[in-house]
């Protein structure tokens, strides 16, 4: 540019500050006339807290004729209204407001700045904090695992509901006592153990070291497992409440009616009446006691037997995997629980993996494992371990006493195994037949072509 082309210097850097205004205040001027324009607060654009907003009121007069009088306002100039703008005064003037916006502009990115900065160091602060909290779930999670496995390995059931104390559902051993007992003499896990309904809910929860007191060791943390054994059934296993009274203690009251009282009754004839009365109701009583505790060890038995038949019913499972003649007709049957989704199998495929990682049915049925198995396998393989995943879903929603309920899912699951070849137990026929009792499940099945052990 030629020295002394202030006609150009002038719009040039009025330009350069609205560009830097705008970029500043996302959007907004720094020359404007009428008052929708004016979108920037006088009060807070200024390095100079007096001057700049003076001066930028000045820079903004309006100018609505031609005129040649020098007036510095940028709509004048910008517009070709001021036509003797082009001054080394003017040019000086630009420049002097360049110079006070450009420190105003880096004042606020100053500013800026450090927002910026308190928010990443918020952020991280968070972030680290989250992290502790997901580090800290996944330790108490181990430690329920391993409690659990001790548990499972006691044949002691685990439960997500914690056992309460008075109430329907689960209730704590504190608050029960056997048949025969005492009132007052509440009921022991050893003593529970034997009972189908023996339960226990495990809570974990680590203590974090005091930070005035932590060396950095975390030798100061303390974790604590608290195990909580109860009945998830105690009416229908025949337990007591602890201090409940007599007449709660009896199974059930019988009511028998009242004979008809014969007209011209004498003294003795009603006092016979009474009696028999009496000894009617009180052989009902005992005939009704005695089917409850009859109902009671039936209860056991098959409930043993369902835990018999479990062991038999995963070794077949497991047998399944190498039978090449099965695999087709297994294939079909985890496709149809899947594209259906099944209740059963959607629901445990959403609660997977358990706090201990890999559920023991699924490690029972492909080994210590299952995911490492499942991918080691042939490709052709593939949907026989698909199929083992969803047989491993029928089989944790198979609790020993399934064959108390009516339940569709079991049943197909069942008779699905007895369609591969499975001879069912008398527990397991329950199931079945408790959906289609005019059914009785088949044992034909194709001969087994077994694949060499390579193979699996």
């Amino acid at each position: 540019m030629p020295r002394g082309a202030y006609e150009a210097s002038i719009p040039l850097v009025m330009a350069q500050i609205d560009g830097l205004t705008l970029d500043i205040t996302n959007g907004r001027k720094f020359f404007g006339t009428r008052k929708r324009d004016v979108r920037v607060d006088n009060r807070t654009l200024a390095t100079l807290e007096d001057s700049l907003p003076v001066v930028r009121e000045l820079f903004s007069t309006d100018l609505n004729v031609s005129a040649v009088g020098g007036s510095f306002g940028r709509h004048g100039i910008m517009h070709g209204r001021e036509l003797g703008y082009a001054t080394r005064v003017n040019s000086v003037k630009t420049f002097v407001l360049l110079q006070a916006v450009t420190e105003w502009a880096q004042s606020e990115l100053t500013r800026r700045e450090g927002q910026l900065r308190s928010q990443r160091l918020k952020l991280a602060a968070g972030t680290e904090g989250a992290l502790a909290r997901l580090n800290l779930t996944q330790r108490e999670r181990k430690l329920y695992a391993k409690a659990a496995r001790e548990l499972t390995a006691q044949g002691v059931t685990v439960t997500t509901t914690e056992p309460r104390y008075y109430g329907d559902g689960p209730r704590v051993l504190d608050r029960l006592r056997a048949a025969d007992a005492p009132t007052g003499q509440a009921l022991t896990p050893e003593e529970h153990s034997w009972c189908p309904g023996h339960v226990a809910h495990i809570e974990v929860t680590i203590y974090e070291p005091d930070p005035d007191e932590d060396n950095g060791d975390g030798a100061g943390e303390q974790a604590e497992v608290l195990i909580t054994y109860g009945c998830a059934d105690p009416a229908a296993h025949g337990h007591l409440d602890l201090w409940g009274s007599p007449s709660q203690d009896r199974v059930r009251t019988v009511h028998l009616p009242d004979e008809d009282v014969p007209p011209g009754e004498d003294e003795q004839a009603r006092t016979e009446r009474l009696a028999r009365q009496e000894q009617a109701r009180a052989e009902a009583q005992a005939r009704a006691e005695q089917a409850a505790r009859a109902a009671r060890r039936e209860l056991i038995r098959l409930n043993k037997e369902a835990d018999a038949a479990q062991g038999v019913r995963r070794e077949f499972l497991r047998s399944c995997l190498t039978a090449k003649s099965w695999h087709k007709q297994m294939t079909g049957y985890a496709l149809q629980q899947l594209l259906g989704r099944d209740r059963t199998v959607s629901e445990w495929f959403n609660d997977h993996p358990s706090p201990g990682g890999q559920p023991p049915v699924l490690a029972d049925i492909l080994g210590e494992d299952p995911i490492h198995t499942a991918l080691a396998a042939p490709a052709n393989r593939h949907p026989v371990m698909l199929w083992a995943y969803v047989a491993a879903a029928h089989e944790k929603d198979m609790p020993r006493d399934a064959h108390r309920q009516r339940n569709t899912a079991r049943a197909d699951y069942l008779r699905h195994l007895t369609d591969l070849g499975y001879t069912p137990a008398d527990v397991e026929r329950r199931i079945i037949t408790a959906v289609n009792p005019d059914t009785e499940p088949t044992t034909d099945a194709d001969p087994v072509e077994v694949m060499p052990e390579s193979a699996a």
